[in-house]
């Protein structure tokens, strides 16, 4: 299962705002979408993938201090490192002879930023991160927008054809793409170089949504929430080691852990007993620190105090 760190942190303050925020459920429609897509193409890549390959996903790489880049999906192999970039788009799409894009869905018309111009500026940056990482040797890289959409319809004027055929792909035909990709074993310890140098600098975005949505800590639900169906707050069942839920009327066991993801997303990865007994309606600090234990590698000490940083699940090795 492919994650979006920036999705998963729209669904946790959806989960906790008392609130109905237009802007916010759209934005988390827009990353499925977006998810979506990365999803159906990186299934597809597998699908074909030679045992030298290394397919990675959702990567955000440094470029120029204090800029970083992100791609979707990174192809590795032997001589050659494909990047992808998702686009699942439905409606008419037209690329201008001045270079602007539109889509046209039903009767609206919207401008959009030109996806050529994202996928070589990605082959630039990528280009840099390369060259500050000190890789010498000759390494193709090839940018592609990816249409994962079969609802997308594409036009352009005849100048434009060549760039658009050779940045431009629909996703069933990236098997074609690299069916005459050449993958020998001498390839294989620098695809698994590259991979531990992507993975090692790969930083993900977080972003402050209370601050980017005008809300504040007081807008959000606190308490335990239920793992199967988001309520909040669940109660303690009598044996204390248990949840209950009373809309789904379910019992379960690992929820202060989900509520500390929570935390993470929302609030900030590293926090004190107390500040994730507060967020979580806890009055026991033997049980959050129990609970704190389990989720964080290491600590530190800021005013006297042990602060916890929360690793979530998708960041365990």
């Amino acid at each position: 299962m492919l994650i979006n760190e920036t999705l998963l942190q729209l669904q946790a303050l959806e989960k906790r705002c008392f609130d109905y925020v237009p802007a916010l459920h759209s934005d988390i429609e827009k990353f499925k979408a977006g998810l979506n897509g990365e999803t159906q193409l990186y299934n597809l890549l597998n699908a074909i993938q030679l045992p030298h390959w290394q397919v990675l996903h959702n990567k955000r790489l440094p470029s120029y201090e204090p800029y970083y880049f992100q791609l979707d999906l990174i192809v590795l192999t032997s001589d050659t490192v494909y990047l992808f970039d998702t686009k699942q788009m439905k409606g008419h799409i037209h690329f201008h002879d001045d270079e602007t894009v539109t889509k046209t869905s039903g009767n609206e018309t919207e401008t959009l930023n030109n996806p050529i111009h994202q996928v070589k500026r990605h082959e630039r940056l990528f280009q840099t991160f390369l060259h500050q990482q000190r890789i010498t040797t000759s390494i193709t890289i090839r940018p592609y927008v990816v249409l994962t959409s079969p609802y997308t319809e594409l036009s352009y004027p005849p100048r434009l054809q060549e760039e658009i055929q050779r940045y431009v792909i629909r996703a069933e035909a990236i098997p074609k793409l690299l069916s005459n990709v050449h993958d020998p074993m001498t390839g294989n310890g620098k695809i698994a170089k590259m991979t531990s140098l992507i993975n090692t600098n790969h930083r993900p975005k977080w972003r402050n949504l209370l601050h980017d949505y005008n809300l504040t800590y007081a807008n959000l639900r606190l308490g335990v929430p239920c793992t199967q169906c988001n309520y909040i707050p669940v109660e303690r069942a009598s044996n204390h080691i248990r949840f209950y839920c009373k809309k789904c009327q379910t019992y379960s066991y690992e929820n202060i852990q989900a509520g500390l993801v929570d935390y993470a997303l929302l609030i900030n990865h590293y926090c004190t007993n107390k500040e994730a007994r507060q967020f979580l309606s806890i009055q026991d600090r033997h049980t959050m620190l129990r609970s704190l234990q389990k989720m964080s590698h290491y600590t530190r000490y800021t005013n006297n105090k042990t602060c916890y940083r929360l690793i979530l699940p998708w960041e365990q090795k």
